[in-house]
């Protein structure tokens, strides 16, 4: 069944909207602060994830392994601020050094591996329905269930992942990172053998890369083996790749989603729904909304570059 269906079945539902993380109340009243995503495009979230094979599509017929999968997406989420949008693929994260200063127990403690960065045995526990409760017996005795899963360290986890490059987005003079000593040092982690680029983009005017920053997120990407070539010599997709970026009120990656639209060929409004699904604050203006649902595929994201641009590292677009 495609979304269109669904929507068919459903109508009253499939033009429900939802806001922005970000939206001020007095700009959600107006008519510029109108929400963009609605339920239908969720539901063509799921069905691109579906027909990409993002997700098994035996996942969504059955309830038990419906919950399976979600408990596995939400443990990255409450560990490491991050999720897979494309599994095995693409990572977005928060800023590694937010979420190791957070006094949340649940969340990972350390950047880089350590002593204290070896792993408890995975238990047999639903994440999502266990998380609160973990939360409130550390208020409540001090001590962390143990049945709750150790995370290991930033980089250890990327390294079980196969992640081999991560371009950050942020910088460390960044008000939310500044209080916090600044952002980690990129040598941390090409000492591990993970490549790393800076992409800086601010968070002003929606948060939305220029076709200058775009460029410059493709090419890093393409230079460290992302890239439309590579994907066609492996056959089974890039190298895993992780961007990350980190503002005082919320994380994402604005020049991922699209990436994943360029490589992919997938058009930017369903990507919209998946990622918001994936991980809500990825996408959190409605700014950022728009950009992306302009977006058709990965010609429609060439042409937002400079004029005349050719495609990322001479990445053909055939």
């Amino acid at each position: 069944m495609s979304a269109d269906e669904v929507a068919a079945k459903l109508s009253d539902v499939a033009s429900l909207t939802f806001p922005c993380s970000w939206v001020q109340a007095e700009v959600y009243r107006s008519k510029r602060g109108q929400p963009v995503m609605s339920v239908h495009d969720c539901w063509s979230g799921v069905q691109l994830a579906r027909d990409q094979r993002w997700i098994a599509v035996d996942v969504l017929g059955n309830e038990a392994k419906t919950t399976s999968a979600a408990s596995n997406a939400w443990k990255p989420i409450m560990q490491y601020d991050g999720a897979w949008v494309v599994p095995g693929k693409v990572f977005v994260m928060a800023d590694p050094i937010t979420v190791v200063r957070d006094p949340n127990p649940i969340t990972c403690a350390q950047f880089a591996p350590g002593a204290e960065s070896v792993p408890a045995a995975a238990p047999d526990v639903d994440l999502v329905s266990q998380d609160r409760e973990v939360m409130k017996k550390f208020l409540t005795t001090g001590e962390l269930d143990p049945k709750w899963p150790k995370p290991v360290d930033f980089i250890t986890y990327l390294k079980s992942c196969d992640v081999t490059a991560v371009i950050r987005t942020n910088g460390s003079h960044e008000p939310g990172l500044k209080s916090l000593g600044g952002s980690y040092k990129p040598t941390e982690l090409e000492a591990h053998g993970i490549q790393h680029a800076d992409c800086y983009l601010d968070d002003v005017q929606g948060a939305v890369p220029t076709a200058g920053i775009l460029k410059h997120f493709l090419d890093s990407a393409a230079k460290m083996g992302f890239s439309e070539e590579e994907r066609a010599r492996r056959r089974a997709g890039p190298s895993p790749c992780t961007a990350r970026a980190a503002s005082a009120a919320a994380s994402s990656s604005r020049a991922l989603p699209p990436t994943v639209i360029y490589l992919w060929d997938v058009p930017g409004r369903s990507l919209l729904g998946w990622v918001r699904i994936a991980r809500p604050g990825a996408v959190v203006t409605r700014e950022q909304e728009l950009f992306l649902c302009s977006l058709s595929g990965k010609e429609a994201v060439l042409e937002k570059l400079a004029p005349g641009a050719s495609a990322p590292c001479g990445c053909s677009l055939q």
